[in-house]
């Protein structure tokens, strides 16, 4: 095989190599930007409930993000910059509005059960946004408030993150957000990179045997 088509496979296979990292999923960056694109659930009669949908660094499609935040306001269209807190049992939740970990444990037991049958989803998000000042409760949503604080302990933390403005962004809401969902901005064009690779060395190696 000449010397150029041998430079042009190394960096192919290399390409095919590194996507697999490059595209990982589900690692929301330090100082990541926060957009609200729109509302897919319904609304109270007052606000809308979850879900939320949202973009991080602009990557498509939107994905769910859920509302933990009654005491702020937020608007589509908007972006802002958010400190990431992915929860850990024992601390890290300084930059978050609560700074308490069985609030969020509670809150994320009750995104948990949003849609599961028997369960009513604006009764469920008041009872999320208790936890920051929602206080016009009936009489179930405070049993279901009871239930998240009695099944807060077995939520798995580690597959949510907390997104909260920074120091330096409006004070509006703070979110929810499986990070798993999150698309990468360049995924796109890491795939049209990963398919030019592989058409190059399919058409090297065939080269190579003329």
């Amino acid at each position: 095989m000449p010397l150029k088509k041998s430079f042009y496979l190394v960096l192919a296979v290399a390409i095919i190599g590194i996507l697999p990292h490059a595209a990982d999923a589900g690692l929301i960056p330090v100082g990541a930007q926060l957009t609200l694109t729109g509302v897919s659930g319904p609304d109270d009669g007052h606000y809308f409930i979850d879900p939320y949908k949202g973009t991080i660094n602009g990557g498509q499609p939107p994905v769910d993000i859920w509302c933990v935040d009654f005491a702020h306001e937020s608007y589509i269209g908007k972006t802002w910059t958010v400190n990431v807190t992915t929860p850990v049992s024992g601390g890290n939740f300084q930059n978050t509005y609560l700074n308490n970990e069985d609030k969020y444990r509670a809150i994320l037991w009750l995104i948990g059960i949003y849609n599961h049958p028997g369960y009513i989803s604006v009764e469920v998000q008041h009872a999320i946004w208790s936890y920051s000042g929602y206080t016009n409760l009936s009489q179930h949503e405070q049993g279901l408030i009871t239930e998240a604080n009695l099944n807060a302990g077995g939520v798995d933390l580690t597959k949510w993150n907390i997104l909260t403005p920074d120091a330096k962004s409006p004070k509006y809401q703070e979110f929810a957000i499986d990070p798993s969902l999150v698309p990468e901005p360049g995924f796109l064009l890491l795939l049209t990179l990963g398919i030019g690779a592989v058409s190059l060395v399919t058409w090297l190696a065939g080269g190579s045997r003329q």
